[in-house]
């Protein structure tokens, strides 16, 4: 990054400052937050980031109003199963993912801001409410939130009542 005081005393086009070393100019980083991370299949359901536990890529990703509940943006996972909402104003918002047909959300945070639980509620696929503040150095987790991750798991089967009876030992006599 560019940021930092500076004192302007060059040209604008052909017309030169009319003062020499003139003009006081303080350089800030884009004031923009952002939020993201990751999504992968907890294949152990402990809650947890494990190694060996992949990534689940084209899982649809919500950016929302953190008061209102309005849908503000809208991602889908990529190939390593990362998403990524950038250019945020300071403000409140939550995420929502939604599972894949077939799968469901690991249990919500087992560990205290270690960045590798699940954090949406196992019901609703939301977060609870993230803020941004801008006004923090870019990079910390005040204005750049990327710890908000999502653990899959598969679903367990479905019975139909006509499906599920009873386990039968038949005799067959010949």
């Amino acid at each position: 990054s560019d940021a930092g005081s500076y004192t302007y005393g060059g040209t604008i086009g052909t017309t030169q400052c009319p003062v020499s070393n003139c003009c006081p100019v303080i350089i800030r980083d884009a004031c923009l937050g952002s939020i993201g991370d990751y999504v992968w299949f907890d294949s152990n359901n402990d809650g947890l980031q494990t190694v060996g536990e992949p990534a689940v890529s084209g899982v649809k990703v919500y950016l929302l109003d953190g008061i209102t509940g309005l849908k503000l943006d809208s991602t889908a996972t990529n190939n390593l199963g990362k998403y990524l909402f950038d250019s945020l104003v300071s403000g409140s918002y939550k995420v929502r993912f939604v599972s894949p047909v077939g799968m469901n959300f690991t249990i919500q945070g087992t560990t205290v801001s270690s960045g590798l639980d699940s954090n949406p509620n196992v019901s609703t696929g939301l977060t609870g409410v993230i803020v941004i503040d801008t006004s923090f150095p870019s990079g910390s987790e005040s204005r750049d939130n990327r710890s908000l991750d999502a653990g899959l798991i598969g679903l367990p089967p479905v019975c139909k009542p006509a499906i599920c009876v009873p386990y039968q030992v038949v005799k067959i006599r010949k």
